[in-house]
């Protein structure tokens, strides 16, 4: 079995307990800016309601191992190839579905080893293993048929438990919807570094392959396949498009934003989502000289964390440091959109900081970040230093 996720291992993934719908839609307005009268927040709803309740049993076909059998995966130009060694039984797979490709022995090179076999898409590959909800691990099964197959279960158990969001990749005049791994909870977040840990990288031969690439290509594959074979469900939707399809829309349209908009909307889903917030701290240096930091916040206990020390830190409130790290991250991106300002504290040389001074003659903050200016009479009046 594959080294790196072991029994234990792939008992806690089953473990994962279901996300909760209720508490992810709690501050998710019906409609982005510019959509009024649509139907966004419902048609969301009801692709979660479906993966919950029908995804499970939509892909069990359980097809035959494929003994004796390797899998590498490499690049074809830009396209993402897997090369499938020896051919006699992905064969018979194929001749057992009825399969229209026709494909023609080929050398290649692996590690250093002529081998013939067949060059396939990797959609192909994903068709297959999409088939498995449970680890298939018999004495002649290869070690890159095992990391297929674990690397596939793990991210179909992930997709079962709903841990998924909706995305929006942003280009100058058009727009293209996805989906993201949804990591909220430290539960969530070691499930996830599992995956993209594991041995399946073996099997890449070419250096510029990225597991986490590919954890993102099956992920979507996958909730794609599954919308495709639901797509009735949604004849009468106003909107269910944008999430069925990954493809290009117009992004600007009557002068709105499309794309930004939708982002902004969706980023609604992660207000209040979390334990550890970030918190902008103000220290007041002397009589007229500000300090101004970001720290980590536990919501629970109060503690604070400045994060110019998580490098020092393997855990942050008895947390995983990745995981707080992400989602403190993931945060304050968003208050970015906002106080784009706020970035100057990321350059390297403020090293986490950004000092300012009050000058009392034009009463004017001079350096700090213009956010600054909503609670300049408190700051300079008041003894709270915490905003």
């Amino acid at each position: 079995m594959d080294e790196t996720i072991n029994t234990n291992t792939i008992a806690e993934h089953k473990s994962l307990k279901m996300n909760n719908l209720d508490e992810l839609f709690l501050n998710l307005t019906d409609n982005p800016v510019g959509f009024d009268n649509k139907d966004m927040k419902l048609q969301l709803s009801h692709i979660y309601q479906l993966f919950e309740e029908e995804f499970h049993d939509t892909f069990i076909s359980q097809p035959t191992p494929l003994r004796h059998t390797e899998f590498y995966l490499f690049k074809e130009g830009k396209d993402l190839k897997v090369f499938v060694t020896p051919t006699n039984n992905f064969d018979y797979y194929l001749k057992s579905k009825g399969s229209m490709y026709r494909f023609f022995e080929k050398d290649k090179n692996v590690n250093g080893v002529q081998k013939a076999g067949y060059i396939v898409p990797l959609d192909l590959i994903w068709d297959y293993f999409i088939g498995f909800n449970e680890i298939t691990d018999f004495d002649d099964m290869t070690e890159s048929f095992l990391s297929f197959n674990n690397f596939c279960v793990m991210i179909k158990n992930f997709v079962e438990k709903l841990y998924f969001i909706p995305s929006v990749e942003l280009k100058q005049n058009l727009f293209k919807m996805g989906y993201k791994p949804l990591i909220n909870s430290p539960e969530v977040s070691d499930v996830y570094k599992d995956i993209i840990n594991s041995n399946i990288k073996k099997f890449f031969l070419d250096d510029s392959i990225k597991t986490i690439d590919i954890f993102e290509n099956y992920f979507n594959y996958l909730i794609y396949k599954f919308l495709a074979v639901k797509n009735t469900r949604f004849k009468d939707s106003k909107t269910a498009f944008y999430y069925l399809k990954s493809q290009d829309y117009k992004r600007y349209f009557r002068s709105q934003d499309l794309g930004s908009n939708i982002q902004d909307w969706l980023d609604e889903l992660y207000i209040g989502k979390y334990l550890i917030v970030p918190q902008i701290d103000i220290e007041r240096i002397c009589e007229n000289k500000f300090c101004l930091t970001i720290n980590a916040l536990n919501r629970k206990n109060k503690k604070e964390v400045p994060i110019k020390d998580f490098a020092q830190m393997d855990k942050v409130f008895d947390e995983p440091k990745d995981y707080v790290e992400q989602i403190i991250e993931k945060q304050l991106m968003y208050a970015l959109k906002y106080f784009p300002e706020l970035e100057q504290i990321f350059e390297p040389e403020n090293d986490l900081y950004i000092a300012f001074s009050h000058c009392e003659e034009t009463g004017s903050l001079e350096g700090a970040p213009k956010i600054i200016e909503y609670f300049k009479t408190e700051l300079i009046n008041g003894t709270d230093d915490e905003l």
